[in-house]
């Protein structure tokens, strides 16, 4: 993943994510948590400090992750993923 600017809203204003990042498509969990696919199509989440990738190298299109964290995602082949 590329690193670049990443923010985030507070209500107030805008804050840095840590470890910047860049993606093509972006999800927020329940618990406030950015899942993003990355310019390389991977799929990835910030943990508060970095980004992770989701294991076991999936790749997609465009993301949405329900309120327990669980990414679903339009993979290449344009089928609908749940991890």
């Amino acid at each position: 993943m590329q690193l670049v600017s990443n923010y985030k809203g507070t209500g107030s204003g805008w804050v840095q994510l840590p470890a910047g990042g860049k993606g093509k498509d972006i999800a927020i969990d329940g618990k406030g948590n950015a899942w993003v696919i990355g310019m390389d199509d991977g799929i990835y989440y910030h943990d508060g400090v970095s980004w992770r990738q989701l294991p076991g190298g999936g790749r997609g299109h465009r993301i949405t992750v329900n309120n327990s964290g669980i990414p679903l995602v339009i993979g290449l082949d344009y089928v609908v993923w749940r991890f």
